[in-house]
């Protein structure tokens, strides 16, 4: 797949032949990405077509002497050609990209001393968009309003968009068990795609709400639904979203350098550029409506004080704390779904709550021990997963804890 003029991303279609028609995915290995479902397959000598739900893409393809050629499109088309593989022929792979190969910084907290480590020449003001780790902070929101009792878990949306279904609430929204999918369906259809959440405003978020019909409330990660969150928060409290993060967030936490990326004007001259899965530097991202998602910018030092704070908060059994890092529900195979963060053991059994982050430019991973004992904050200047070596870092001294 060309993603720019010198760049290609190798995918992968496993198709298998069943009773009743195939069972297929699509494999995107530079990006770690394995086993996306893919549906309404239809494959025969002649074509090749598929969609795929979860990442709002579909191809269709002819068949010519290269293999099915045809447009693959996400947002938008690209000339995407699949060649079967032999049997002899390995999957398709290219070498993984390491921390800081384009900047990063590392923060390791033990009680209250801080290690840190920067890669490149980046440096304490350097700042990074740290994605869906701007998820913990709704949640934050969500628990301040609700041991202040300004809402509750079980508040329904609706109070604040009568666009919205009965059924969904605060709570559900806030632990990913809402029925929302993972993107709005009118998102993708006018997005940019090098910046696919800049358009999205107040209008574009009541006609989709106008439109969902929610599934069952398993769970399902979703960017909808945390966008949505913040902004029934912000009706809540009156206020925008950016400005009530400041208020009860940014300012209480000592976070001077952290933003909302609202608009392309704001945007900080400390502001790293980031990098895509291929070393290519690529545009930041901005929000409207969605914000809530993953909008925000700052610095190590600033998430440092963030986490430290929310490790004080809970050593001290903090109630707003206690309320956010709750187990809500049991994820089958991985942890337990609090407010925002996902809260998992070590292999002494001993609990740490942790969340990580992605843009088009950016990684980044937030986790700490709920005793307050030991944290890890990273944030990378480029789109890879870090969370195997951030979970490394921050458990590798668990056996003589």
């Amino acid at each position: 797949l060309p993603v720019s003029e010198n760049s290609s991303l190798p995918l992968q279609v496993n198709i298998a032949v069943v009773h009743d028609g195939y069972i297929a995915t699509l494999d995107s290995p530079a990006q770690q990405s394995f086993g996306i479902p893919l549906t309404d397959v239809h494959i025969d000598n002649n074509t090749l077509s598929f969609k795929s739900p979860m990442i709002q893409a579909s191809f269709n393809g002819k068949k010519t002497t290269e293999g099915y050629e045809g447009t693959f499109k996400q947002g938008q088309e690209f000339p995407l050609t699949f060649k079967k593989a032999g049997s002899d022929e390995k999957q398709a792979s290219t070498p993984t990209p390491e921390l800081g190969e384009h900047g990063a910084a590392v923060a390791i907290i033990d009680q209250d001393e801080i290690k840190t480590q920067f890669y490149g020449e980046h440096d304490h003001n350097t700042q990074y968009e740290i994605g869906s780790v701007t998820k913990t902070m709704v949640a934050y929101l969500l628990a301040h309003a609700v041991v202040n009792e300004s809402t509750t878990l079980d508040t329904p949306v609706n109070e604040f968009w009568p666009q919205a279904p009965d059924t969904v609430t605060l709570g559900q929204l806030a632990t990913h068990h809402s029925g929302l999918p993972r993107l709005p369906e009118n998102l993708l259809s006018k997005a940019d795609q090098t910046d696919p959440y800049a358009h999205y405003g107040q209008s574009e978020l009541e006609s989709a709400l106008a439109e969902i019909e929610p599934g069952a409330n398993n769970y399902e990660y979703s960017n909808f639904g945390y966008g949505l969150l913040a902004e029934s928060l912000a009706k809540s409290a009156e206020k925008a979203f950016p400005e009530l993060l400041n208020d009860v967030v940014f300012e209480p936490f000592s976070m001077p350098d952290t933003y909302v990326a609202t608009r392309k004007e704001n945007t900080s001259g400390s502001l790293s550029k980031g990098h895509n899965v291929l070393g290519d530097v690529v545009p930041h991202w901005h929000f409207q409506s969605l914000a809530g998602a993953g909008a925000v910018v700052s610095t190590l030092s600033d998430m440092a004080n963030y986490t430290k704070a929310l490790m004080r908060k809970s050593a001290e059994d903090d109630a707003t704390v206690e309320q956010l890092l709750a187990p809500q529900k049991t994820i089958e195979g991985c942890c337990q779904q609090a407010l925002g963060w996902l809260i998992s053991e070590d292999k002494n059994g001993k609990a740490y709550a942790w969340h990580n982050g992605q843009t088009a430019g950016f990684s980044s991973f937030v986790g700490f021990y709920l005793d307050g004992s030991r944290a890890v904050v990273m944030l990378n200047a480029q789109s890879i997963p870090v969370n195997d070596e951030a979970i490394k870092r921050l458990t590798q001294n668990a056996g003589s804890q």
